[in-house]
C-alpha cells in the first residue's frame, strides 16, 4: 500500500500496518502462509482457520479522535468480520456524527455464527442514517449460509412520515 501511495503521488494518505478493531492494542489476525494476499485473512478464527499470528490493533474512534476529524464524507469498511466491534465502538464513542456516508462489506453468518445484522443496521437507524442492502443467497432457503452483503449507508435530508399501520 505504502508503494502504490508513493507511485500514484497520493497526498494526505496516511497508512497505518494494523488491523482495525474495537480497541487499541495487539489481537491474534489469522492468515494463510502459504496465501499471504488472501482475502479471507481475519481477526476472526472461524474466517481463515490456517496460521494465527499477533498484530497491533487499533481503534477507529481512536484515530479519529487523535487526528481531530470533525468530517469524513465516505468511509469504505471491509475488514473481514470485524465489522460489527468497530461500528459499535464509533457508537460508543458518539463518531457516528462524524461520517456522512459509508461503504461496508458486512460479514454475515461466517461460520454459522449468530446473526448480529439487525443489531448492527439498528445502531445507524438509531443515528439517522439511511441505507441500501445488496445480498445475493442462493438458493434463498439454505441455512448458516455466509453472505457478503454490501451496504451503503447515508444520512438523507428526506424526511418521510412512516407508512400508517391497518390500524391507524
Amino acid at each position: 500500500m505504502k508503494r502504490n501511495v508513493v507511485r500514484n503521488k497520493l497526498t494526505d494518505v496516511h497508512v497505518f500496518n494494523c488491523a482495525l478493531s474495537g480497541k487499541n492494542g495487539t489481537i491474534d489476525f489469522f492468515v494463510d502462509s502459504k496465501n499471504p494476499g488472501s482475502l479471507m485473512m481475519s481477526t476472526i478464527k472461524e474466517r481463515m482457520s490456517k496460521d494465527k499470528i499477533t498484530v497491533d490493533s487499533i481503534s477507529l474512534s481512536s484515530l479519529i479522535c487523535e487526528r481531530e476529524i470533525s468530517r469524513i464524507e465516505y468511509m469504505k469498511i471491509d475488514i473481514e468480520g470485524s465489522e460489527n466491534e468497530v461500528i459499535f465502538d464509533l457508537d460508543k464513542n458518539n463518531l457516528l456524527k462524524n461520517i456522512e456516508k459509508f461503504g461496508i462489506e458486512y460479514h454475515h453468518k461466517i461460520n454459522g455464527h449468530n446473526s448480529r445484522l439487525g443489531e448492527f443496521l439498528e445502531i445507524f437507524e438509531k443515528n439517522k442514517f439511511e441505507y441500501q442492502v445488496d445480498a445475493k443467497c442462493i438458493p434463498i432457503s439454505v441455512e448458516n449460509k455466509f453472505q457478503d452483503i454490501l451496504l451503503y449507508v447515508y444520512r438523507s435530508g428526506l424526511l418521510i412520515d412512516p407508512i400508517p399501520s391497518d390500524t391507524e
